[in-house]
């Protein structure tokens, strides 16, 4: 089973040109076509911060709201199509934490800290639409230094199942530590310094609070 889901843009619905078209496409392919109309936005937001971050926060919560009831676990294909505000919000969304955590003494700073571990997924843009196709990829983040791991994706699963195991340093490959990346695969992220919002987009300003990224 596959499935795409439509995140519009401030005033570029969910029927429009670009989504229209990429609808009947992925349709074609055997997509089940699944629309989140989230809206009723403010006006002026265009270069206004505070408007931005309102629209962003308040879209993300419709977003959970009418997919709380999608099953993405019985899909093999996920396709997201996104634009604008959409993007940010697709990103966002397509970022799954796990309810675990795990006392260490943290291998990169020698602080007492915590692992969490969450889910991403590999993003490619297809012509003027960013789509998100769903590669799973398992990450270990550490709460005192943000240290950052990819975990071994069959730990990952077991983790995702709901088991309690625990987490050794050969489950883990480093990532990046105070800003640097490590190796070329997997996403590189960006994290908002300010409103501590995740990326792997490469934006120049956070599409959360407005500020820009620093490195």
């Amino acid at each position: 089973m596959k499935i795409a889901v439509v995140f519009p843009g401030i005033g570029y619905h969910v029927d429009k040109p670009l989504f229209y078209y990429s609808k009947k496409i992925a349709a074609v392919y055997g997509y089940e076509i699944k629309d989140v109309p989230y809206g009723n936005f403010p006006s002026g937001v265009k270069g206004n911060k505070e408007k931005m971050n309102a629209c962003f926060t308040g879209a993300l919560d419709q977003c959970e709201d009418i997919l709380r009831y999608v099953d993405f676990s019985q899909y093999t294909d996920i396709l997201f199509l996104s634009k604008s505000i959409g993007t940010a919000i697709a990103s966002a969304y397509g970022q799954k934490h796990f309810d675990f955590s795990q006392t260490v003494i943290c291998n990169a700073c020698g602080a007492y800290g915590r692992y969490e571990v969450f889910m991403t997924y590999t993003a490619l843009a297809l012509f003027f639409i960013p789509c998100f196709r769903w590669n799973k990829r398992y990450y270990v983040r550490t709460t005192c230094c943000g240290m950052l791991y990819e975990l071994d994706p069959e730990i990952g699963k077991r983790i995702a199942r709901g088991e309690r195991l625990e987490i050794t340093p050969a489950n883990l490959r480093p990532v990046r530590r105070s800003g640097q990346y490590y190796g070329q695969a997997g996403p590189r992220y960006r994290r908002c310094s300010y409103c501590g919002f995740e990326t792997t987009e490469d934006f120049e300003y956070c599409p959360k609070c407005g500020r820009r990224f620093h490195m």
